[in-house]
């Protein structure tokens, strides 16, 4: 049975903050405007054969294309045949961007259920709650990471959106 399926990954972007370190006189203004300007956040960014990114502020969408008799017809997707479902596979980089000097754990969760699809950040399956997908991510570094949409056989074109809205943050280690 063919499908012709249209996806696109709509990705926001969010920050965890990284606690102030206010002087003993700090005022709490003083404080807050320490801990904003110290909040790390996560830009999604193109990379070398993965997904055709549009990027805007706080968040980008990742075209996956049309996918039609087991293949996708979008530049840098593969769809990869599975027993009981397929996989949409593709590549986006992320960059944080946080005072340099700390680590970072790159997490994400998705904002909804989606029935009939799992999306996986690195082979971490993403839920409701967030998930620590890669460790040990310095500022300003562009880092490659591997998406992939599982589609369950049974899906029907109606229950997969256009758009599956994923927020990303950055914890320090």
């Amino acid at each position: 049975m063919r499908r012709a399926l249209a996806w696109a990954i709509m990705m926001m972007l969010i920050g965890t903050a990284v606690p102030a370190q206010a002087g003993p006189r700090a005022l709490p203004f003083d404080a807050v405007r320490a801990s904003l300007s110290a909040q790390p956040s996560v830009t999604v960014v193109p990379v070398a054969g993965g997904a055709t990114l549009q990027t805007g502020v706080g968040a980008a969408v990742a075209e996956f294309g049309t996918i039609a008799g087991g293949r996708s017809l979008a530049a840098g997707v593969t769809v990869v045949r599975r027993p009981a479902s397929y996989a949409v596979i593709s590549a986006i980089g992320l960059r944080i961007q946080a005072p340099v000097g700390n680590a970072f754990a790159l997490q994400a969760f998705l904002d909804g259920a989606i029935p009939g699809v799992q999306v996986r950040l690195d082979g971490v399956a993403l839920t409701g709650i967030p998930q620590t997908f890669a460790l040990h991510v310095l500022p300003g570094v562009v880092t490659r990471h591997r998406i992939e949409l599982i589609v369950n056989d049974g899906a029907t074109t109606a229950q997969i959106p256009s758009a599956i809205p994923l927020e990303l943050g950055a914890v320090p280690e």
